[in-house]
C-alpha cells in the first residue's frame, strides 16, 4: 500500500511540498556555490539538467495535495508560507 492511499484511508491529510524557482535562478545558485569552492554538494548545472529531464510530473491526484513554495528569494519563500498556500482543514486552500 502506498503512503498516500494509507493516509487517505485513515483520514490523515498528506501533502507534497513543491519548491519552485526559475531554471535560470537554479543555475545561478549552483554556479555561485561552485565559485565559493566550499560547498560539499556535487551538484553541477549538468546534474540539474539531468534531474529536470528525469523528473516525473505529478499525477492529477498529487496535484490536489501540492503546496507550492517559491524559493527564489527569502522574501518569496516567506510570502509563500504566509499567504495561504498551505493545504489544510482549517480554511487553507490547495495551491493548484
Amino acid at each position: 500500500m502506498n503512503q498516500q492511499r494509507a493516509a487517505s484511508e485513515r483520514g490523515v491529510a498528506w501533502f507534497i511540498f513543491s519548491c519552485t524557482a526559475s531554471l535560470a535562478h537554479l543555475r545561478q545558485r549552483i554556479r555561485k556555490r561552485i565559485r565559493g569552492g566550499q560547498d560539499a554538494s556535487d551538484a553541477t548545472v549538468a546534474v540539474l539538467e539531468k534531474q529536470r529531464l528525469a523528473c516525473d510530473p505529478l499525477t492529477d491526484e498529487e496535484v490536489t495535495h501540492r503546496v507550492l513554495i517559491d524559493t527564489t528569494t527569502p522574501e518569496s519563500l516567506r510570502s509563500s508560507l504566509e499567504n495561504g498556500l498551505w493545504c489544510g482543514q482549517s480554511g487553507g486552500k490547495y495551491a493548484n
